[in-house]
């Protein structure tokens, strides 16, 4: 790679990132080109030179909270751990202020795939994938259950968990984490 091919790379990164960090503090539903741009500290011009269009620059931005998220999942899980501790790890976490703003973010993606206007279904996907992944590398593997199956459950339940609470549902949401920390326990006995 050349060092102009280099340096818009790197420009990209940034522009990206100063969305990203806009995301987490405004949502999608106040990502405007020109609201962007000023988060940026540049021109929505200067946006749309980097990038094709708003929606490949939130693209993008959203792809580097995804890391960004992961990296405050890693740093609560270091190493697999039995699910059952997974479980009772991830709860508060997922509850902390630091990561609430992504979890927001989810939701919006939740609600424009439900109005069936996902623009950025593509990420929502990778997220997804992703998040999945992280899971299955997160605990150990249980003899009764596939890890992909467990995986996608604790997603399932998480995201329900999210939207729970967002809808000020937090006791419902308690009795599900906790209905499936005993699943955990029970699946975990030798």
């Amino acid at each position: 790679m050349d060092s102009r091919t280099q340096r818009n790379e790197s420009r990209r990164r940034e522009l990206a990132e100063a969305v990203g960090d806009f995301l987490l503090s405004e949502g999608l539903g106040n990502a405007t080109l020109k609201r962007m741009a000023e988060a940026a500290q540049t021109s929505d011009r200067m946006l749309v030179h980097y990038f094709e269009d708003k929606n490949q620059l939130v693209g993008a931005a959203l792809s580097i909270v995804s890391e960004r998220l992961l990296e405050l999942l890693t740093s609560a899980v270091k190493q697999p751990m039995p699910f059952s501790a997974l479980v009772e790890t991830l709860g508060p976490v997922l509850r902390s202020d630091a990561v609430r703003p992504y979890l927001r973010i989810w939701l919006e993606l939740g609600t424009q795939a439900l109005a069936g206007t996902n623009t950025f279904a593509v990420q929502t996907n990778a997220i997804a994938a992703t998040m999945e992944h992280w899971l299955i590398q997160s605990f150990q593997p249980l003899p009764s259950l596939p890890a992909k199956e467990l995986a996608a459950l604790a997603l399932t339940l998480i995201d329900g968990c999210i939207a729970l609470d967002a809808l000020g549902l937090q006791a419902t949401s308690d009795a599900a984490l906790q209905g499936l920390l005993r699943l955990a326990i029970h699946w975990e006995a030798p």
